[in-house]
């Protein structure tokens, strides 16, 4: 049982750091001159 859990656990988590990953490309997409 706690196999399952800590694979959703994993999911849950992988797909927040996804998300950020996500807002910090669109971020630095739409200021180009920022990121340098």
């Amino acid at each position: 049982m706690m196999e399952v859990i800590k694979r959703v656990v994993g999911l849950k988590e992988k797909a927040r750091l996804t998300d950020v990953f996500n807002k910090e490309t669109a971020k630095v997409c739409s200021n180009p001159m920022q990121s340098q």
